[in-house]
């Protein structure tokens, strides 16, 4: 499964900043990803989208991408292949 963000942006309620501002990224099957950065620069906020914790303020939600084997249609449905640490 591959998890794609494209142009994903959040904005939290009161903050003029957004916490992540038009991130594209793309996380193929079995590769590790590590989110690496200063304190407040969107780290925990992205891996909550990618896990459907919290929605995108604009931009498609975060989705897994056909794979050659299964089509995923849900996020939610594809959790157990996601870990957040």
């Amino acid at each position: 499964m591959t998890i794609r963000l494209e142009k994903v942006t959040k904005l939290f309620p009161g903050v003029a900043k957004p916490a992540v501002d038009a991130l594209d990224l793309t996380i193929e099957s079995g590769q590790v990803c590590v989110l690496i950065g200063p304190s407040g620069c969107g780290k925990t906020t992205t891996m909550r989208m990618v896990n459907r914790l919290i929605e995108p303020t604009s931009g498609p939600s975060p989705r897994p991408i056909r794979s050659s084997c299964v089509a995923i249609s849900a996020m939610s449905s594809s959790r157990s292949g996601c870990s957040l640490i």
